[in-house]
């Protein structure tokens, strides 16, 4: 009989005990489940405030060669005679041209020869809303076919025109909007490059890691200069080589130049 009432006493335990379990299994299945349900609500909050910041604008990317107004004089060709300026009209260089949105500077150059000098305006303005990092300088120069004559080698013709249009004295000066300069430096004196190592050197050293604040902008000189850099601000002055010979008079050519940047916070190309 004792042993029937302790026998009863410890299945109403384990029975009790089985239920207590069976209890708390369901509130740790309803808690898991309402933790579920606020990581579901958080997630849905966390994503919706990514969408709403992948709306938000980052500004325009805006930086473009400047142009002149016709009042300003441009500089005429002059070569250094007895250690005097003498300057030429037939030989000119029509008013420089701004192509592919003002990114692309281009000199029309006419009947040049050898020992003459030429000076075109150089300055890049940032007119859009973002910082602005230089990526990349192309130069490319060109004949008119027009101007060739029976039996001349066009590609011949062109090399030459790489090889002795030259340039030297380069420097480099940053403005903000209100002209005042913000920085300086010549990364290049005196000895003469041609075109395809003045490209070299602006994508290595002149211009190599510069950037330009919303309204800032960018002057480039080489040269001795001329009245236009007063006026329109930085300007370079290239040398027709002594070596080039005479095969240019007569002809019509051009030189581009373009300037690629880059957003403030992007990779390098």
């Amino acid at each position: 009989m004792i042993k029937q009432s302790i026998t009863a006493a410890l299945s109403s335990i384990i029975i009790i005990k089985a239920s207590d379990i069976m209890k708390r299994t369901r509130i740790i299945c309803l808690i898991i489940v309402f933790m579920f349900m606020i990581m579901g609500v958080g997630y849905a909050y966390w994503s919706e405030i990514i969408t709403v910041n992948g709306t938000v604008s980052t500004g325009e990317l805006l930086v473009e060669f400047q142009g002149y107004d016709d009042y300003i004089d441009v500089p005429r060709p002059y070569i250094i005679y007895n250690g005097r300026s003498k300057y030429y009209d037939n030989s000119r260089v029509a008013p420089f041209t701004l192509e592919d949105n003002n990114h692309k500077l281009v000199a029309n150059f006419i009947d040049v020869f050898p020992g003459m000098f030429y000076s075109i305006p150089f300055k890049a303005v940032n007119n859009g809303t973002m910082p602005a990092v230089f990526n990349r300088a192309t130069i490319t120069y060109d004949i008119n076919d027009s101007t060739l004559k029976p039996g001349e080698n066009e590609q011949e013709l062109i090399n030459t025109l790489g090889n002795n249009l030259k340039i030297n004295d380069v420097s480099v000066k940053i403005f903000n909007r209100n002209g005042v300069k913000l920085y300086e430096v010549h990364p290049y004196y005196d000895d003469y490059i041609d075109l395809d190592n003045f490209e070299y050197e602006l994508n290595t050293n002149i211009l190599k890691g510069v950037s330009l604040e919303s309204g800032q902008y960018l002057e480039i000189t080489g040269g001795q200069g001329g009245n236009i850099a007063n006026k329109l601000g930085g300007q370079m002055e290239f040398y027709f080589s002594t070596d080039f010979g005479n095969e240019f008079e007569e002809k019509q050519f051009t030189v581009s130049i373009q300037i690629d940047w880059r957003q403030f916070n992007a990779p390098a190309q």
